[in-house]
């Protein structure tokens, strides 16, 4: 009866650690390479949990995002993660990259996104960044390479669709 037991004990044991390893699947990301002008990188920043901004909406898509994508931050913050939606008719688009620019001008990124699905399995639907910057509180437009398929519509005056990831800093 004691080997059934420790039999027993061994499996729920494997059991327990299979749970937690299978709960680790989930890729780390990566940095990319250094923006333009190097901002200063917090290896602190984590996509959750944290702060959200995002724009998008329900309504029908179109393409072709015709007023800038602005967001405004009242603080400080390390930016963790940033997606574009590109549903292009259900085709996708290529990955291309996602850029910050700041109201004095000063350009961030840009970073090369990489395509994640979207509704309906649409490959490279979102594209997706982990630039791990800090930005001052200010006001920033999102910069998308292929404007011409990022999603939008009227609901949200035809400005491109994004979601961003960030924890406030001191």
């Amino acid at each position: 009866m004691k080997s059934i037991s420790k039999i027993l004990l061994a499996i729920i044991a494997i059991a327990a650690l299979t749970v937690t390893i299978s709960g680790c699947t989930t890729p780390t990301p990566v940095p990319s390479a250094s923006p333009t002008p190097a901002p200063s990188i917090s290896p602190t920043a984590a996509p959750a949990p944290g702060k959200t901004w995002d724009n998008g909406n329900v309504g029908a898509i179109t393409a072709t995002a015709q007023n800038p994508t602005e967001v405004t931050f009242s603080k400080p913050v390390n930016i963790s993660y940033i997606n574009t939606y590109h549903w292009n008719g259900a085709k996708g688009a290529t990955p291309g990259t996602i850029s910050l620019k700041s109201e004095d001008g000063t350009i961030y990124g840009p970073w090369q996104a990489t395509g994640a699905d979207g509704q309906g399995g649409v490959k490279n639907a979102y594209w997706v960044v982990y630039p791990y910057v800090t930005l001052k509180a200010g006001k920033y437009t999102v910069i998308d390479s292929d404007p011409s398929t990022w999603a939008t519509n009227s609901a949200g005056n035809y400005i491109g669709f994004a979601h961003i990831k960030y924890n406030e800093t001191a």
